[in-house]
């Protein structure tokens, strides 16, 4: 986080350093701090991909959900703006609206998502599907296993990491 604070700081104009500083607030549970950072990073530049998921992310846990649904819609990838969308169903509990997003995810989106879908099944309590979905990720080399958060800090991964294959999994 002080890493990412400095670098915005130094180059304000990095809607990268933006979004990373956002997600690490996120992380830490400062969710005001990462609304914040988060909007200065769309601001900059808001067709970057993935551009609009961590203000989407804040706002929802800050209990903005129509502004964080609306947020979701301005994505400009298709493919994280499906995964935002399946994702904040799940977290509101919008179980018909949750099952066909995610639905629509997997089937238009799933050799680009892997580690996204897995997150999304460790979110609803599926453990084996999201080890499943983990391994596959593993195996196309997907950079977001390391992305910003990776695995080992991401909170919608948490009920995974009591499980004997999460510490299997990071060897």
């Amino acid at each position: 986080l002080q890493l990412w604070e400095q670098a915005s700081a130094q180059d304000p104009l990095n809607s990268e350093a933006q979004l990373y500083l956002a997600e690490g607030h996120y992380v830490l549970g400062q969710f005001t701090e990462a609304e914040v950072a988060a909007r200065k990073a769309v601001e900059l530049n808001p067709m970057v991909p993935e551009s609009h998921l961590p203000l989407s992310r804040a706002l929802l846990a800050l209990g903005q959900q129509e502004a964080a649904l609306a947020e979701i819609e301005k994505e400009p990838d298709p493919g994280y703006r499906a995964f935002a969308r399946a994702r904040a169903y799940i977290v509101l509990a919008r179980k018909a609206d949750a099952e066909g997003a995610f639905s629509q995810l997997k089937t238009n989106f799933a050799a680009e998502q892997r580690y996204n879908i897995a997150t999304l099944h460790a979110l609803r309590g599926e453990r084996d599907q999201a080890f499943a979905w983990l391994d596959l990720a593993y195996l196309q080399h997907d950079p977001s296993l390391i992305g910003i958060p990776p695995l080992t800090a991401e909170p919608d991964v948490q009920n995974l990491r009591g499980d004997p294959r999460y510490k299997a999994f990071l060897r």
